[in-house]
């Protein structure tokens, strides 16, 4: 955690909004998937969620909620991770989580209304992403998360 006199706490609650990752919907007889193999499913899953944020500085931590971390992700801080290619200007907050090489949502905070949004959309993976609005906490509570 960083030093809490020092540091912005954001809280922010929005919707995740995930979609399954592409499955095989046919396949021959002798192990070969047909032309078609593949198709995205339609499903797609909205929870009410809230993430969290500190800045201090240039530093930019996340806590994303559970349905938004990867089912495999590199080391984290009890589920905080530090933004990279961070960008900080007076009217936007901008970076990238890390989880892997191929997990890299981007992170959006407009300064002036609060709103976030943290997309992660590759080839190789399903689409997922948290809308929301963020809030500053005047005080620190006495558990964190």
């Amino acid at each position: 955690m960083i030093a809490e006199l020092t540091a912005i706490m954001l809280v922010c609650d929005g919707v995740s909004i995930t979609t399954p990752a592409q499955t095989p919907n046919s396949q021959y007889a002798d192990g070969f998937h047909s032309q078609n193999a593949h198709s995205r499913l339609n499903d797609i899953q909205r929870i009410n969620e809230r993430l969290h944020v500190e800045i201090d500085g240039d530093v930019v931590r996340v806590k994303m909620p559970p349905s938004m971390e990867p089912a495999i992700a590199g080391r984290g801080d009890d589920g905080w991770r530090t933004l990279t290619d961070t960008v900080i200007t007076p009217d936007v907050i901008r970076g990238r989580l890390s989880y892997n090489w191929i997990n890299r949502p981007s992170v959006i905070i407009d300064r002036r209304t609060g709103a976030i949004d943290v997309t992660h959309k590759s080839r190789t993976t399903s689409l997922a992403r948290f809308e929301g609005a963020c809030q500053r906490l005047e005080t620190w509570p006495d558990r964190l998360f």
